[in-house]
């Protein structure tokens, strides 16, 4: 069963650990903690593995890491993924996240298709409005934004390439691009390979 979460999304709160994002991925991972033991009594193999698409500077990621890190034993495993296609806040994502094991950062987007999309980066202090352009969009060089290109890809072909078996937990914040992140997932859904989607 896919659980899909548009209200529990919380614009306007500055600290993270307050919204319902956060509280949203802490109730996923507290559903799989209380799943991880089989009925033999054995750990479950596979990694508890989450999929945060849109990163931006790592700070949705930090602070569900620190919840991670609270609440996961020694024996339970974790992946985790930050998509973030934009250069410098792709940096900016690394260096937030540089002490936590089992991440990886990737700076692709996630689309519907597969190729070269063009993507525009805000300058200063705008990088949450970063996002792909549409076909129709004219996007000129300011003072405030440019346009660069970035490669994509979609979430079924990724955890086909990395041979990722299942996704506990799929965050979508992608600038009003979050349907065609999801379209790119249609198979993952359809065969039952993500468990949660939030999305804005």
């Amino acid at each position: 069963m896919h659980f899909l979460s548009i209200r529990m999304m919380n614009y306007g709160n500055a600290l993270f650990e307050n919204t319902g994002e956060i509280k949203a991925f802490q109730k996923v991972a507290l559903d799989y903690l209380h799943k991880e033991h089989k009925k033999d009594g054995s750990i479950n193999p596979i990694p508890f593995t989450t999929f945060d698409v849109g990163a931006n500077k790592g700070g949705y990621a930090k602070a569900c890491l620190d919840i991670v890190r609270k609440t996961f034993t020694l024996s339970t495993s974790y992946k985790w993924y930050s998509f973030e296609p934009s250069p410098n806040t792709y940096e900016k994502c690394k260096d937030t996240l540089k002490d936590y094991p089992d991440t990886h950062i990737v700076q692709l987007a996630l689309s519907d298709s597969i190729g070269i999309a063009r993507f525009r980066v805000s300058h200063a202090d705008f990088l949450g409005t970063n996002g792909l352009l549409t076909d129709s969009e004219d996007l000129h060089h300011t003072e405030t934004a440019s346009e660069i290109k970035v490669p994509t890809t979609t979430i079924d072909q990724y955890i086909k390439d990395n041979n990722i078996l299942n996704i506990n937990f799929l965050k979508v914040d992608a600038e009003g691009f979050d349907l065609n992140v999801l379209k790119g997932a249609k198979e993952s859904i359809s065969e039952g390979k993500i468990d949660a989607i939030q999305f804005e």
